[in-house]
C-alpha cells in the first residue's frame, strides 16, 4: 500500500523548517571550520589538546540537551492539541523540572573540575589550575542555559525553527569571533572559557525575547506546575537519558580514550571528528523537523500507518544521506589539504573517512529512532543502544593501542554496524506501536543508500594519496556525487516520494511557486 503524499502546505512547512535547520547547522559548521585551524597554529599543542578535552563537558551536555529538546517538542506538540491550559501546565512543569536538573549539572560540574586530573590524567600538571577554572566557567554557563531548553523544545513543537536558528547562530558566531580575538591577544584557557560562557548566554536571551512576542505564548507560573506532568516527563526523559548515555558511549569517550593512550594524537583526531560530523549536520536538519509531525500522527494509534510513514521517512532520509556522504567521501582529500595543510591533512584523512562511513551507518538507524520517540516507546531501544556503545568502547580500547586515532575511528564504524543489526533484529520486533517490515527498512535506510555511494567510494579509492590539482578534484567530485545521487533517485524513491521532494523544492523557490499558482489558476 502506497501512502498518499503529504499536502503541499505540509511539504512547504517541512521544507521551511528543514531550510532553517540547515542554515543553523551550516553556520555552526563554518564556525567549526574557521576556529580550530586558527587555534592550532597559535596555541601550544598541549593547551589546544586540553581545551578540546574541556569542551567534552559541553559535548556531553549537548547530547543530553538535544534529547531533552526532543522530549519537550513531543510534549508540546501533543499539548497544543489539548488547548492553552494544557500547554501552560506542560511548559511550567517542564521548566520547574529542568531547573532542578540544572542544579544537578552544576554539582556534577564542580566535582568534575575538582577531580579533573583523574578524569583527564593526560592534562599537563602545569595546566591544571587554569583548566579547573575554565571547566567551572563552562559548567556555570550550561547551568544557566539548561532551563531554557523548555523554550527551545516549545519552538520545535510549534515548528518555529527560525527562532532557534537565529539564537544559535548569534551565539556561535559570537563565540567564534571572541575566541579568535582572545587568542590573537595572547589568550589562555581561562580567556577561551570566558568567551564560551558569555556567548553561550546569548542564546537564552534570544529565546526569551522571541517567546514574549510569540503568538503561541502562554504565561508560565509556579501555580501551573503539575506533578503528574512532571512524572510523565521525567519518565519519558529517563529513557531519553539512557539514549543520551548510549550516544556518549558510542562517540563521547573517543577523545578521552585518545588522551589516555595517545595524547599527541588528540589534535588530529579532534579534526577528524569535525570532518566526520559534517555528515551529521545536514542530516540532523532534515531529521529533526519530522518529529512533531510524527508525534501528532502517533495520537491516532495506527501502528500500520506509522509503519508506512517510517518507511517513507527512511527513503527520503536515505536520499539526502547519499548526497551528503558521497560529497564528503570524494571531497575529503582536497578539503583536508586546504583546510589544515598537506601534512596534517594526510594524518587526519584515514580517521576522517572512517568516521564519515560510521556516521553514514549510524544515521541509517535514525529514522526509526525518531519514529520511536514520537510514539513514546524509546525505552525498548535502549538495550540496543547500550550494546552499540559498550561494543564501540571495547573495540576502541583494543584498536587504539595499535593504530591510534585510526583504530578508534574503525571501532566507531564497527560499533555503528553492530547497532544497526541490533536495531533490526532486537528493537524493531519489540516496537508494537510501529508495524513496519524490517527488510523494507533495512533496504530503504541502509542497503540501497550503500549501493548508491559506491561510485563515490570508487573515485575515493582511485585517487587515494595521489597529487591531483584542485580543478581536477572539482571534476572528480562531480563524477563521484552525481552518479550516487542519480542511483539513489532511481532505486530508493517511489513516485510519491519524488513528488513530495518536488513540492518541497517548489515551496522554497518563489519562481516555481508562482508558476505553479498561475498554472492552477489557468486550469
Amino acid at each position: 500500500m502506497t501512502e498518499p503524499a503529504p499536502s503541499r502546505n505540509q511539504a512547504g512547512l517541512l521544507a521551511s523548517n528543514a531550510a532553517w535547520n540547515l542554515a543553523r547547522y551550516v553556520i555552526n559548521w563554518l564556525v567549526l571550520l574557521a576556529v580550530p585551524p586558527f587555534l592550532i597554529h597559535r596555541l601550544p599543542r598541549d593547551v589546544y589538546a586540553t581545551w578540546i578535552l574541556l569542551l567534552q563537558i559541553a559535548t556531553y551536555y549537548a547530547m543530553i540537551d538535544i534529547n531533552l529538546q526532543t522530549a519537550v517538542s513531543r510534549f508540546v506538540a501533543q499539548a497544543v492539541a489539548n488547548g492553552c491550559d494544557a500547554l501552560r501546565m506542560t511548559l511550567s512543569s517542564i521548566v520547574a523540572l529542568l531547573g532542578g536538573l540544572a542544579v544537578v549539572v552544576l554539582v556534577c560540574g564542580i566535582l568534575a573540575a575538582t577531580f579533573l586530573d583523574r578524569i583527564f590524567p593526560a592534562i599537563p600538571v602545569w595546566l591544571l589550575p587554569d583548566a579547573r577554572i575554565a571547566a567551572l566557567l563552562i559548567v556555570g554557563a550550561l547551568f544557566v542555559t539548561l532551563p531554557f531548553t523548555a523554550l527551545v523544545g516549545a519552538f520545535l513543537g510549534f515548528q518555529r525553527n527560525r527562532t532557534i536558528t537565529i539564537a544559535i547562530v548569534v551565539s556561535k558566531l559570537a563565540s567564534g569571533v571572541a575566541m579568535i580575538v582572545a587568542v590573537r591577544l595572547g589568550g589562555s584557557l581561562i580567556s577561551l572559557a570566558v568567551c564560551f560562557a558569555v556567548t553561550t548566554l546569548l542564546a537564552p536571551i534570544v529565546y526569551v525575547l522571541s517567546w514574549r512576542r510569540a503568538e503561541e505564548r502562554v504565561p508560565l507560573s509556579a501555580k501551573s506546575v503539575e506533578r503528574r506532568t512532571i512524572r510523565e516527563f521525567l519518565s519519558y526523559s529517563t529513557s531519553i537519558g539512557l539514549i543520551a548515555l548510549s550516544s556518549m558511549l558510542v562517540s563521547g569517550f573517543a577523545l578521552p580514550i585518545m588522551s589516555i593512550f595517545d595524547f599527541s594524537g588528540v589534535t588530529a583526531y579532534s579534526l577528524a571528528l569535525v570532518y566526520g560530523n559534517m555528515l551529521l549536520i545536514p542530516q540532523a536538519a532534515i531529521l529533526t523537523v519530522v518529529l512533531p509531525m510524527l508525534s501528532r500522527q502517533s495520537m491516532a494509534a495506527d501502528a500500520a500507518g506509522m509503519g508506512r510513514a517510517l518507511l517513507r521517512f527512511a527513503r527520503l532520509s536515505g536520499m539526502s544521506l547519499v548526497a551528503f556522504t558521497a560529497g564528503l567521501l570524494v571531497a575529503g582529500p582536497p578539503f583536508l589539504r586546504l583546510w589544515i595543510g598537506t601534512d596534517l591533512g594526510a594524518q587526519v584523512l584515514p580517521s576522517a573517512i572512517l568516521l564519515v562511513l560510521a556516521q553514514f551507518v549510524a544515521l541509517s538507524t535514525h529514522p526509526y529512532r525518531i519514529a520511536v520517540l514520537s510514539v513514546g516507546q524509546q525505552i525498548r531501544t535502549v538495550p540496543t543502544l547500550l550494546f552499540e556503545g559498550v561494543w564501540s568502547i571495547a573495540l576502541a580500547l583494543v584498536l587504539v593501542r595499535q593504530w591510534g586515532g585510526t583504530g578508534v575511528a574503525a571501532a566507531t564504524l564497527l560499533g555503528a554496524l553492530a547497532g544497526l543489526f541490533a536495531q533490526l533484529f532486537y528493537s524493531m520486533p519489540r516496537t508494537d506501536a510501529i508495524v513496519a517490515s524490517r527488510r523494507g527498512y533495512a533496504r530503504a535506510a541502509f542497503a540501497l543508500p550503500l549501493v548508491s555511494i559506491l561510485p563515490a567510494l570508487a573515485v575515493l579509492g582511485l585517487t587515494w594519496e595521489r597529487d591531483i590539482s584542485l580543478p581536477v578534484w572539482v571534476i572528480l567530485i562531480a563524477l563521484g556525487v552525481a552518479p550516487s545521487v542519480g542511483i539513489a533517485w532511481l532505486i530508493n524513491l517511489d513516485t510519491a516520494d519524488r513528488r513530495m521532494i518536488w513540492d518541497m523544492i517548489v515551496a522554497r523557490l518563489p519562481y516555481l511557486r508562482n508558476r505553479r499558482a498561475r498554472h492552477n489558476a489557468d486550469g
